[in-house]
């Protein structure tokens, strides 16, 4: 257990999602990116973070030996 009795895989993802909405925010309020680029952006950003979360809030099903 690292820093407040959390692991350090969930100190990383925690940091990843932190970056990742910081980042959409920049691309979000900038007005130097269009409409179209914005919504890629997004899409680049989430589908890698909703796919994990999806996993786990849904539950992953164990092989059964």
């Amino acid at each position: 257990m690292g820093m407040a009795g959390v692991d350090g895989f969930t100190w990383v993802f925690l940091a990843l999602v932190v970056l990742a909405v910081l980042a959409l925010r920049s691309v979000w309020t900038s007005r130097a990116h269009a409409r179209r680029v914005k919504v890629i952006w997004s899409a680049v950003v989430l589908v890698p973070l909703v796919g994990p979360v999806g996993w786990f809030v849904l539950g992953r099903s164990r092989r059964k030996r």
